[in-house]
């Protein structure tokens, strides 16, 4: 048996590989025997016997890593890579130095293999076997699978990356961009079909590439992500039979596929797969039916498809009373009528077959118990006559798809009065809508702009009608749109409701808001405040006032040296004081007629809330501070600074809200209806009323003209004042006594207006017991201006019988102001009742 030194002498002795396996397999060989194998030769054959060895060791390992490196010993260097013994460091400098791909094989399989390793790999080697090895490599990222597609690799690589299991959805993408590039067809469909692909990539694709849909739509609708989205994408006059055949189709997808698809026979085979198709149900049943009726003569033979219909487990009454209309087969009709779902509908269909329907006919169907809308639609579509539809309009269970059926087949002439019934049934928005785009009648859209149900779509329905009319109605249905859409606006944020310039004041003195009321005298800017508060206290300003009469000062009787506060100041500080719970206004009138010295003394008390600077007269912190004044074209007491401005600019920028007062017609009016409550009598006077309310807003301003200072400015304040004037007279003399023709002249001044007033108050009186006889005549009121005071003079004074007046009305002044005169009547019922809930 050898000893150590000699098996290590044979070694050192020997020139031939077999005698130097054979000492390092001897079963006294030691790691010195392998050491000096190592040292004796670099056959391949002895190193892979020295790696065999179960005597090998870490520095026998290290030296034999040591000789091979950059040679080209492809199996010593698989049997380390394949070593207990083979460390990290060695694997680097491995994958550095690759030439062989048994050896890159064992790398990508090795324990210490990497993302990055596998990267290196890529860079050196690009072999298909290399592609297919580093895909099954527990080391494979998709950083490492999209690197390999970047190599331009063939089919079967894509194939591999696709069963890849690390693979991510977001590399589909582009594999799917790799295979329509390089026209691999098969491979493209695997990934379409892939389970990881996403709608969204399916999405991508189809929309970056137009004709894509055309190549692959077979995979398409195959695919897991091919959900609603996608086959939207297909268009149906192509795609149909694919569309049909997936799966993933919905109810509303093959409702586009019936109605998009061209008329050919082959529809009856479409049909068939329809009836297939898991996504099919009443409504794709009735869509299909709707296209029957459009082409009766392509569905001639079509019992096997009517009996496929009835038959189907989705079967409803609509389908089977929609097969009827269709007039089908006798034996079809009679399994119709055999089935147990036949009811009210079915009933209702077997009447409208008929060719032509009498009354009765009618009145059996409509007395039928459970017809539905769909019912109904079929009678106004076999059936249309006004009288159908306005039987259709009481139907109790009408729906939107039976109110637009009706508004689109009502082509008779009443079409306002048809209107009218439809709004009466309370229908939706979308009915107000179709409503608009059947009539050019504005009378008919006010009324509709007017429902309660009328929102933004009917805002933008009224403002694509207005093509259909003139310019001067166009404009008026434009504001009218508006108008809604603030309402609308305001109730869906809330806004807070001001009715007029009077409510805006009220809110602003609610808030303490300080308020700049603009306008013209005589157009109600005081009465605005005194309504609100009718204890307000007020502080005229005038030329030639006093400082101490707006900031106070010193007293006559007051102790030397003391200064004290304005008059004004005391009583609003006692209110204030007294009710501390509300709110007092302090009225600072004609501000703009007075000196800039005086405008100065106003702009501390309002911008700093202190009087006379003084820090122990601030305004009650319950106090709201208004101030009116006119601008210069409205009155010659308007006093201009040496810029050409009415207000310093200190206090426009402190004066929290500006308001201007103009004239409204019709509030005026509300007005002059209601009773003073301290004379009991109209605000207005009867006359006064007749004559304004037949001229409108044309006689209640005269031109104001600086130059001329010896004729009135009319104003509404001047007509009040008249009201006055006559009211004064009659209680001297009674009901007929005139104010003279010159104090008349001398309140209105000499001008058409006045001149016109002058004819209307001369005319004979009404008289209430010649009404309540009926002895007036048309003749006796011939013109417009008669008839208007006729009327103004019964609204004041008339409290007999309605009936009466509106008999007199019709006969003598006509039908035209029957109208009128009852929206008056609302108006002063109106103004009553809202003093009377005051009073209250």
């Amino acid at each position: 048996m050898n000893t150590e030194e000699e098996l290590i002498e044979k070694v050192k002795s020997s020139m031939y590989d077999e005698e130097i396996i054979t000492a390092i397999n001897d079963p006294m060989s030691t790691p010195s025997v392998l050491l000096a194998a190592v040292k004796q030769t670099s056959s391949q054959n002895v190193l892979c016997s020295i790696l065999d060895s179960k005597q090998l060791t870490v520095e026998v390992f290290n030296k034999i890593f040591e000789l091979i490196k950059n040679k080209n010993y492809p199996d010593v260097e698989a049997k380390i890579i394949d070593s207990p013994f083979f460390t990290r460091e060695m694997y680097n400098y491995c994958i550095n130095d690759i030439f062989d791909e048994v050896i890159v094989k064992k790398l990508i399989e090795s324990r210490y293999a990497t993302e990055e390793a596998y990267l290196t790999i890529l860079k050196k080697m690009t072999s298909t076997n290399t592609y297919l090895t580093l895909l099954s490599g527990s080391a494979c990222t998709n950083n490492v699978m999209e690197k390999i597609i970047s190599k331009n690799p063939s089919s079967e690589v894509i194939d591999g990356i696709l069963k890849n299991p690390l693979l991510y959805s977001s590399l589909l993408l582009k594999i799917v961009e790799y295979c329509y590039e390089n026209g691999l067809n098969t491979t493209m469909e695997k990934a379409l079909t892939h389970p990881l692909m996403t709608t969204a990539t399916l999405f991508n694709i189809i929309k970056t590439h137009s004709n894509f849909i055309s190549i692959y739509s077979h995979a398409i609708v195959k695919s897991p992500a091919c959900d609603k989205t996608i086959l939207e994408l297909l268009d149906p006059k192509y795609h149909s039979i694919e569309i049909c055949n997936s799966k993933n189709a919905t109810p509303e997808i093959l409702i586009k596929v019936i109605k998009s698809i061209p008329e050919s026979n082959d529809i009856k085979l479409l049909i068939n797969r329809i009836l297939e198709n898991p996504a099919y149900n009443e409504e794709v049943a009735l869509e299909i039916i709707e296209r029957m009726k459009k082409n009766p003569s392509i569905y001639t033979s079509s019992d096997d498809q009517f009996i496929k219909m009835i038959e189907h487990p989705v079967c409803t009454e609509k389908i089977l009373a929609g097969i009827l209309m269709l007039n089908p087969s006798e034996a079809v009709e009679k399994k119709i009528i055999a089935h147990p779902l036949a009811g009210k509908s079915v009933s209702a269909s077997v009447i409208l077959k008929k060719g032509y329907l009498t009354d009765n006919d009618i009145d059996e169907f409509f007395s039928i118990n459970g017809i539905t809308s769909e019912d109904i639609i079929n009678l106004i579509t076999s059936h249309n006559s006004e009288k159908n539809l306005i039987r259709a309009l009481d139907f109790p269970d009408i729906d939107i798809k039976l109110f637009k059926k009706i508004i689109d087949s009502y082509k008779y002439s009443n079409i306002k009065g048809f209107a009218t019934k439809v709004l009466e049934k309370n229908p939706p928005e979308i009915v107000l809508v179709e409503l608009i785009k059947k009539t050019n009648i504005e009378d008919v859209i006010k009324e509709i702009a007017n429902h309660k149900n009328a929102g933004l779509l009917v805002v933008d329905a009224i403002l694509v009608a207005t093509d259909k009319f003139p310019n001067d109605k166009k404009e008026s249905l434009i504001r009218l749109a508006y108008e809604l859409k603030r309402k609308v606006i305001a109730q869906i944020y809330n806004i807070e409701k001001e009715e007029n310039v009077t409510e805006i004041l009220r809110k602003n003195i609610e808030d303490g808001l300080s308020t700049m009321l603009w306008g013209p005298s005589g157009v109600g800017k005081s009465s605005r405040v005194l309504e609100i508060d009718p204890k307000a206290t007020m502080l005229i300003l005038k030329n030639g006032m006093l400082p101490e009469e707006v900031i106070g000062g010193k007293e006559p009787n007051g102790e030397p040296g003391e200064i004290y506060p304005p008059h004004w100041y005391n009583i609003l500080c006692e209110k204030c004081i007294k009710e501390p719970d509300k709110k007092h206004v302090l009225f600072i009138d004609e501000f703009t007629n007075v000196s800039d010295t005086i405008k100065n003394l106003v702009w501390e008390i309002i911008g700093n809330r202190l009087v006379n600077g003084h820090e122990e007269w601030p305004l009650p912190g319950n106090c709201s501070v208004v101030v009116a004044g006119n601008r210069p074209e409205e009155s010659s007491a308007v006093r201009l600074d040496n810029t050409g401005g009415v207000m310093p600019a200190p206090l426009h920028n402190r004066i929290d809200s500006m308001l201007e007062i103009k004239f409204d017609i019709d509030e005026w009016q509300k007005w002059a209806l209601e009773t003073n409550p301290e004379t009991g009598k109209l605000r207005i006077h009867p006359i006064v009323y007749s004559f304004c309310i037949a001229h409108a807003d044309k006689v209640m301003f005269t031109e104001y003209k600086p130059d001329v200072v010896t004729s009135p400015f009319i104003s509404p304040r001047k007509w009040e004042t008249l009201s006055k004037a006559i009211y004064s007279a009659e209680d001297r003399g009674g009901e007929l006594t005139h104010i003279s023709d010159s104090r008349l002249m001398s309140i209105l001044g000499e001008n058409e207006i006045s001149n016109s007033f002058l004819q209307h108050y001369e005319r004979l009186p009404i008289d209430m017991n010649k009404i309540e006889n009926g002895e007036y005549t048309e003749n006796d009121f011939p013109s417009v201006e008669d008839k208007l005071y006729a009327l103004g003079i019964i609204i004041a004074k008339y409290t007999g019988n309605e009936i009466t007046i509106e008999d007199f009305i019709i006969e003598c002044l006509g039908d035209e102001y029957l109208s009128i005169y009852k929206n008056m009547v609302n108006e002063r019922k109106a103004v009553l009742e809202g003093i009377s809930r005051t009073k209250k």
